[in-house]
């Protein structure tokens, strides 16, 4: 009997045991199967996650080409809206004015310049047009006054008096009254078309050239102080722009030159040519509009806002909307150019007269 007894106790133990592994055995897989659903469902979010990321950097990358200037320039007010850094944050920059220089297509062109006026005895320095076309130069010797001409379509020359003073640059420009200044030396001079002189402005160490602005306002750009000045109708000299580097090498301020397109002045310093709007008064040169590879001396504009500026014997065009630039390398002899303007009138407002060493040349593309 009580062999009987322990046998029964010894199979219900034995039940009771399998059955509590059974179910450790059935829990164990469940938890298993929960966290195997769990990391599954896990590694969808992440998956989705992962696609809208994509999804949003490529809405992004789209936008941001769609935004960008086709022609590689920023020449007007830009906004620029939503810049993201590295780390993907966002800085908003709104309303910044940009006036920077872009790097454009060089293109080189041989060409040949006309003459027009052979000057063998004394250079013509600086050559202007009145608004009716009238074509005004001086000229002098390499020591010495200086003359001023009135000259014909024809190339007939007119002398209308005697400029004193030394010449070292192109300085001539006429007013819509049709009064003439010219810089000579330490000086800027007015004259009228029938010879009468009048002291403006001295003081200067060398007034290389001179311009005027649509409200016949003057702009003198001295050589050796490096600062263009703005004349004041008491004579007085303000400074504009100030070019002086404050360290390192000094370069030439040469040529200056008005755009009635833009309303801004353009400037020939060292390499480089300079945009500077009349209306801007902030301190500062601000970047190249253009840099070349050797130095600049003056300027001319078109009535498309093209810039024409020259060198010892080529004529650089920087185009206006684009920045290309055409390089215009000149065949004979006519070099050393120092002044030009387009004509106007009987002269042709396409074409270009260029003061060379002993002669006035014409240009047209």
């Amino acid at each position: 009997m009580r062999k009987s007894i322990c046998f029964i106790l010894f199979i219900t133990i034995a039940v009771m045991g399998l059955s509590a592994c059974t179910n450790k055995t059935s829990n164990e897989n469940s938890t298993k199967g929960q966290t195997v659903v769990a990391i599954d469902e896990n590694m969808k979010k992440e998956e989705q996650g992962n696609q809208n990321d994509t999804a949003l950097n490529d809405e992004r990358g789209s936008n941001s080409e769609n935004d960008a200037v086709k022609d590689g320039t920023d020449r007007e007010n830009a906004i620029d809206v939503g810049t993201a850094d590295g780390d993907g944050n966002q800085e908003e920059i709104i309303d910044k004015e940009v006036e920077t220089m872009v790097e454009g297509e060089r293109k080189e062109i041989t060409a040949r310049l006309e003459t027009f006026l052979e000057m063998p005895n004394q250079r013509a320095f600086g050559v202007e047009f009145t608004e009716s076309g009238q074509m005004y130069i001086v000229c002098a010797p390499s020591v010495g006054n200086g003359t001023l001409f009135r000259v014909s379509s024809e190339g007939e020359m007119t002398e209308i008096c005697t400029v004193e003073g030394q010449f070292i640059g192109p300085g001539i420009a006429i007013n819509s009254k049709d009064e003439i200044y010219i810089t000579v030396g330490r000086a800027l001079k007015k004259y009228s078309v029938d010879g009468s002189e009048a002291l403006i402005s001295e003081g200067f160490k060398n007034a290389f050239d001179v311009t005027l602005d649509k409200e016949d306002n003057l702009y003198v750009a001295d050589e050796t102080d490096e600062i263009i000045y703005k004349i004041l109708p008491t004579g007085e000299k303000e400074v504009f722009l100030d070019f002086t580097p404050k360290s390192g090498r000094r370069f030439q301020l040469d040529g200056i030159e008005y755009s009635p397109k833009d309303d801004c002045l353009y400037i020939a310093y060292g390499t480089n040519v300079y945009k500077h709007p009349i209306t801007n008064t902030e301190e500062g040169i601000g970047e190249p509009y253009y840099e070349a590879e050797t130095d600049l001396r003056c300027l001319a504009i078109d009535t498309e806002g093209n810039v024409y500026v020259d060198t010892a014997n080529t004529l650089i065009e920087v185009e206006y909307d684009t920045l290309n630039s055409n390089i215009y390398k000149m065949e004979g002899n006519s070099t050393n150019y120092i002044g030009l303007n387009f004509g106007k009138g009987e002269f042709g407002e396409n074409i270009l007269y260029i003061t060379t060493e002993k002669e006035i040349c014409k240009f047209q593309k």
